[in-house]
C-alpha cells in the first residue's frame, strides 16, 4: 500500500538544541510512543505513516517478551495488553477489549537510527531546532507553537494545513488517496465540545480511526436527534465495536450546572447535568467535601450519559438480538453466529486536563447487569471522593 519505505527527515523535526532539551526536560533518547492496546480489524484503509513506526515498536516489544524468563501468560508486564476473556467469564478466546493507555512507553531512538535520513534543504534548516514526539497520534513539535494571535484571520490555519498535508504526503504519498476511499472506525466517541479535549489526539488515533460526536457536557438525551442519529449510523452502518462517552474534569457545562449559572442556549444541555446533580445532591452534601463536588459531578454525569446510551432502543435491540442467538445456539447444541467484531461495548471515561490521562469509570456490554453496575460505579465515585 505504501509507495516507498517509511522514513523521517532529519530536518529541524528530528533535532533539538541542548538548551531546548534542558528547558523541556526531553531529549531524543527519551522520545516515546504510547502503547494503546486496541483490537484492530483487517481492512484496506489508508495506513498513517506513524502506524508503521508503532508496528515496529510492537514487534520489538514482542521480541523482548519472548526473551523474558517468565513464561506465565497470566502475568503481564507494564505496557503489555491484559489477557482478555469473554465478558461472561468463560475461558474461550474473544477479541481483546479496549484498554486505557498505560504509563509504559516504548522508546524509538534505535528504530529511528536504522533509517538514512536525507539532508535538510536550506528551507528546512531555517528556524529553531526541534524534536518530534509521537504524541496524540500525529507529529507534534515539542517546542509548542504559539496559537495564532486574535485578529490574524484564518490564513494561519490554511498555512498550517498545507504544512501538515505536505508532511504526511512526503512520508506516504498514497495516504490521502487510500483514506478517501472509505472509513472503517472501530470507535464512536461522544465527548464534550471543549477545545482542550480533541478525541483523536488524546487517544493517539488518526483520521478515519474514530467517529466523533461532541456537544456541551457530552450529553446524550432522547430529545437530541443529532446524537441519536450519530449513534445509529455508527452502530448500524459503520459497525463500530466501542461507544465511548468521555467527560472531563473542570467541564464548563458541569460547572454551570453545579453553580446554577445561566449561559444562554447551552442551558438546554446543561439542564440534563442539573438533573444529574439533583439526583445525587443530598448524598453529595452529606458525603463529600465541597472542594470535590465538581470532579465528582463530572464523573456522575458520564455515568448518567452512559446509562442513556445503554437505554437507547438501538443498543437494546442489538444486544437482545445477540442474546437470543446465543440462547438458540446453546439450546440447539451449535456454535453461535455472533462474531466478536459484532459485539458493542459502552464505555464511560473521564479525562484529566491537568495530566492528559483518561480514567475509565465503567464498561457495559450485553451480558452486564447495567442497573447494578451503574449503581456500584456511582457508589465508587462517592467512596473515592469521600476519602480525599
Amino acid at each position: 500500500m505504501l509507495a516507498k519505505p517509511f522514513g523521517l527527515r532529519s530536518s529541524p523535526m528530528l533535532r533539538r538544541t541542548s538548551g531546548a532539551a534542558s528547558g523541556l526536560g526531553l531529549t531524543l533518547s527519551s522520545a516515546t510512543a504510547a502503547v494503546v492496546a486496541v483490537s484492530r480489524r483487517p481492512c484496506s484503509k489508508a495506513i498513517h505513516p506513524l502506524h508503521l513506526l508503532r508496528r515496529q515498536n510492537h514487534r520489538a516489544l514482542q521480541a523482548t517478551k519472548a526473551m523474558s524468563p517468565s513464561s506465565n501468560p497470566s502475568v503481564t508486564s507494564p505496557g503489555s495488553a491484559p489477557m482478555s476473556l469473554c465478558s461472561c467469564g468463560c475461558p474461550h478466546p474473544t477479541k481483546p477489549t479496549l484498554a486505557v493507555p498505560s504509563m509504559s512507553f516504548t522508546t524509538t531512538p534505535e528504530l529511528l537510527g536504522r533509517h538514512n535520513f536525507p539532508s535538510p534543504t536550506p528551507a528546512e534548516a531555517v528556524g529553531k531546532e526541534e524534536v518530534v514526539s509521537l504524541v496524540g497520534g500525529r507529529l507534534v513539535q515539542s517546542l509548542q507553537r504559539e496559537q495564532p494571535p486574535r485578529g490574524s484571520g484564518i490564513q494561519p490555519l490554511l498555512d498550517y494545513n498545507k504544512h501538515w498535508a505536505g508532511e504526511i504526503a512526503l512520508l506516504n504519498p498514497d495516504y490521502f488517496g487510500q483514506l478517501a476511499k472509505q472509513q472503517q472506525p472501530q470507535y464512536l466517541w461522544i465527548g464534550c465540545s471543549d477545545s482542550r479535549v480533541p478525541a483523536n489526539e488524546i487517544v493517539g488515533l488518526y483520521p478515519g480511526d474514530i467517529f466523533v460526536h461532541r456537544n456541551i457536557a457530552n450529553i446524550v438525551c432522547n430529545s437530541d436527534l443529532n446524537a441519536l442519529a450519530v449513534i445509529q449510523y455508527a452502530i448500524d452502518c459503520l459497525k463500530v465495536e466501542h461507544v465511548i462517552i468521555s467527560g472531563h474534569y473542570k467541564c464548563g457545562g458541569v460547572t454551570a450546572a453545579l453553580h446554577e449559572d445561566r449561559v444562554g442556549l447551552a442551558d438546554h444541555w446543561i439542564l440534563h447535568v442539573s438533573a444529574v446533580k439533583k439526583r445525587h445532591w443530598r448524598r453529595m452534601l452529606a458525603d463529600l467535601p465541597s472542594r470535590n463536588h465538581l470532579d465528582a459531578l463530572c464523573e456522575l454525569n458520564v455515568l448518567a450519559q452512559l446509562e442513556h446510551v445503554v437505554e437507547t432502543h438501538l443498543v437494546q435491540s442489538v444486544w437482545s438480538r445477540q442474546n437470543i442467538e446465543d440462547t438458540a445456539a446453546k439450546r440447539e447444541g451449535r456454535l453461535s453466529h455472533n462474531k466478536p467484531q459484532d459485539e458493542v461495548e459502552i464505555h464511560g471515561w473521564v479525562y484529566g486536563l491537568e495530566d492528559g490521562l483518561i480514567r475509565p469509570l465503567l464498561t457495559l456490554n450485553r451480558r452486564s447487569n447495567a442497573e447494578k453496575e451503574l449503581q456500584e460505579a456511582a457508589d465508587a465515585v462517592f467512596w473515592r471522593y469521600g476519602q480525599l
